[in-house]
């Protein structure tokens, strides 16, 4: 029996992303406005997946003809755009990546093509990570990023080779032990940086050019711009000002409260990468942003 076109999306969305598709728990995608393949069509989350990264393509008439019989050429050329996708890459062969761990990313998240996620990270659904942003989970992993985050342009998240240092690693409140673990509805602003290990937990806000390192940050704080925590421990709904450098138990302990307006800012930055999230994953493949607004 030929290879179908519907089989063929399932095999290069798993060689990009290891996507587990079809299984229980697992958020169905939207459909990819094509006329025959509904939202529902067990499909339909490879089909969207991959259309909306140029990897595959429809018809004019809006179709998508999951029936259709690929071609030795179609199949061969289908494998090599998904396995040389610049943005989504699988981590090299190392001493501590010997299972050559790729991103598995929810269909319901986006990542920009000028956005590049490595190795051992998973992205949950409705996350946004925008153009000029690292994830790489090649060296320290795993990382998680947890539903509803956004990881704006140049940010980075990255941390240091644990596989022989458990120090590297530190629990999140999954009760899991991650090289990074970012929590649900976290903003990682403008060229800020989360250097594992780290755990930033849900609803905090971390400013331009903010510095993570060694740290565990709290839920609902509000980290200011161009401010470092460094190994220390900072508690929930503290605010770190901005320029700040909390180096010392002593200086994170007498951190004051976040303010009414630190959480009316860090909840409308959430509301609007989140439309982010949905708005680009939506719209016709080929189209990207060019910058996120907060």
């Amino acid at each position: 029996m030929p290879l179908k076109k519907r089989d063929l999306t399932l095999t290069l969305a798993s060689t990009m992303v290891g996507l587990t598709l079809g299984v229980s728990g697992l958020a169905l995608a939207q459909s990819p406005s094509f006329r025959d393949l509904p939202a529902d069509h067990w499909a339909a989350k490879a089909v969207h997946y991959l259309a909306e990264r140029n990897i595959i393509k429809g018809y004019e008439d809006q179709t998508f003809q999951p029936n259709k019989p690929v071609t030795r050429a179609e199949f061969a050329q289908g494998l090599y755009q998904a396995k040389t996708a610049p943005n989504i890459v699988q981590a090299p062969l190392t001493e501590w990546n010997q299972d050559l761990p790729s991103p598995r990313i929810d269909p319901e998240a986006y990542v920009s093509q000028g956005a590049t996620v490595t190795g051992d990270v998973t992205v949950e659904k409705n996350v946004f990570v925008a153009p000029s942003a690292s994830v790489r989970g090649d060296e320290g992993r795993p990382i998680v990023i947890k539903e509803g985050s956004n990881i704006q342009d140049g940010a980075v998240i990255h941390g240091l080779e644990n596989s022989k240092n458990a120090a590297n690693r530190y629990p999140g409140p999954d009760g899991k032990e991650h090289s990074v673990y970012v929590g649900r509805n976290v903003s990682v602003a403008h060229g800020a940086l989360v250097h594992g290990p780290a755990i930033v937990d849900d609803d905090t806000f971390l400013g331009f050019n903010a510095i993570v390192l060694k740290a565990k940050v709290g839920k609902g704080v509000f980290v200011g711009h161009g401010a470092m925590v460094i190994g220390v421990t900072v508690v929930d709904n503290k605010f770190v000002p901005n320029g700040a450098v909390i180096d010392t138990q002593e200086k994170a302990d007498a951190l004051q409260e976040k303010t009414r307006a630190n959480e009316e800012f860090a909840a409308e930055v959430i509301h609007v990468n989140q439309a982010f999230a949905r708005g680009y994953r939506d719209q016709p493949a080929g189209q990207q942003p060019g910058h996120t607004a907060h």
